[in-house]
């Protein structure tokens, strides 16, 4: 046997796999069934992955919204948002729902309540148009929360636009990652006491 054969291998090989994603959101948001592809993505991105996001939207649909910022969430890997000159409505919901923002010069955000449209009986109609009111603003609400301050939030859902831009812009965003990070720390709190907790004790 040849003493290269002999000699122990002290080298052992582990390969980690990560890819890296680029995708262009720079469409109106239509129908849910219109996104399969990105949907897909989040699904499949495992936790070593990075999905960068070009956000360029004048928003949309309410719905598809709330589904893409969902799928955004639950997704193993990291999302990062470029946020462009037209980030709008939905657009900006989106935006929130990534883990980090890249903006320049040009970078905006326009936020403002949701519209829709019911057209049928007159007492479909008002239960149509309460049931919409009171979704939007729970909406509103939610998305929103520390980004907008309370007051600004009540303005947009009286139905006033507000727009954000430059150094103002990455400043709300600089604060909205310190209060997320502080509510998600609050919960991990409130899980462990869950977990700590003698479900037998008096």
């Amino acid at each position: 046997m040849s003493e290269d054969m002999s000699k122990p291998n002290r080298i052992m090989m582990t390969q980690h796999v990560a890819n890296e994603y680029h995708l262009r959101l720079a469409r109106p948001i239509t129908e849910v069934d219109d996104f399969e592809d990105e949907f897909q993505l989040f699904a499949a991105a495992g936790e070593r992955d990075l999905i960068h996001i070009d956000i360029v939207t004048p928003g949309g649909s309410m719905d598809t919204a709330h589904m893409l910022c969902r799928a955004i969430q639950r997704t193993q890997a990291h999302v990062v948002a470029y946020i462009g000159p037209t980030c709008a409505s939905a657009g900006t919901a989106i935006a929130l729902a990534c883990e980090e923002w890249e903006i320049d010069d040009m970078s905006s955000f326009m936020i403002h309540t949701g519209s829709y449209g019911y057209v049928g009986m007159a007492p479909h109609v008002e239960a149509n148009v309460r049931h919409n009111t009171k979704m939007i603003e729970r909406y509103v609400r939610l998305t929103y929360a520390g980004f907008l301050t309370e007051e600004e939030i009540e303005r947009v859902i009286d139905g006033r636009e507000m727009y954000f831009e430059g150094e103002e812009l990455a400043q709300r965003l600089s604060a909205y990652s310190v209060y997320r990070e502080a509510i998600r720390e609050a919960n991990r709190h409130d899980e462990q006491e869950v977990v700590d907790e003698d479900p037998f004790s008096d």
